[in-house]
C-alpha cells in the first residue's frame, strides 16, 4: 500500500473513536481498507463490502451496519466540528453507517 496515504485510524482518532470503542472500530477499518484499493469508479455496494469484511470479521449484515453506526455516533457526539470538516458540508446529525465510511473515504481519496 501508500505508504502516505492517511490512515483511517488516525481520522478515527482525531475524532477521538478509539479501538476500544467497540467491535464497529475495527469493522469501519476493515471496510475503508477494503474501498481504498477499489478507486471511486468501482464502489462497492453497502452489501459486497460487508461480504467483503465478514471475511475477516465475522458479523451479520445487521450488525455490520449497527457497529458502524454506533461508531459514527460517537464521533458525531465527541468531535462534531472534525467530522463536519471530513464531510465537506454541515451535517445535521450522526451519519449513517453508509455515509460515515463515505466519508471517511472520500475524505482519505482527496487528500491522498
Amino acid at each position: 500500500g501508500d505508504m502516505n496515504m492517511m490512515d483511517v485510524d488516525q481520522l478515527l482518532f482525531d475524532l477521538y473513536v478509539y479501538s476500544g470503542n467497540g467491535y464497529g472500530y475495527v469493522l469501519t477499518c476493515d471496510a475503508i481498507h477494503i474501498l481504498i484499493p477499489c478507486g471511486e469508479d468501482r464502489y462497492p455496494t453497502l452489501k459486497e463490502l460487508h461480504r467483503k469484511v465478514r471475511q475477516q470479521q465475522p458479523c451479520s449484515y445487521s450488525s455490520f451496519l449497527n457497529d458502524i453506526a454506533k461508531i459514527s455516533q460517537l464521533a458525531w457526539k465527541r468531535n462534531p466540528k472534525l467530522l463536519n470538516k471530513y464531510a465537506h458540508r454541515e451535517l445535521e446529525k450522526a451519519p449513517t453507517a453508509k455515509e460515515f465510511i463515505d466519508i471517511l473515504y472520500t475524505y482519505i481519496l482527496r487528500n491522498a
